[in-house]
């Protein structure tokens, strides 16, 4: 997960809010998330987090980094 990527979480006592990557610690394993319907940021663990849709600037990357022999 990168900045920019559409993700589906688990917080607090509902499923499946739907927000995007703010930021994402991958020593800490934290994401900063920007909530879709509440408007709220907040942190949570990787482990609570599911990628739902890559930012089409993150794929580009992956597919340069792919591509490269």
């Amino acid at each position: 997960m990168e900045q920019g990527d559409l993700i589906k979480c688990w917080s607090t006592d509902q499923y499946n809010q739907i927000g995007i990557v703010l930021e994402h610690d991958k020593e800490l394993k934290k994401v900063k998330i920007h909530f879709q319907s509440s408007g709220e940021v907040k942190d949570l663990y990787s482990r609570d987090v599911q990628l739902l849709k890559r930012c089409r600037a993150n794929l580009i990357k992956i597919k340069e980094k792919l591509d490269k022999p």
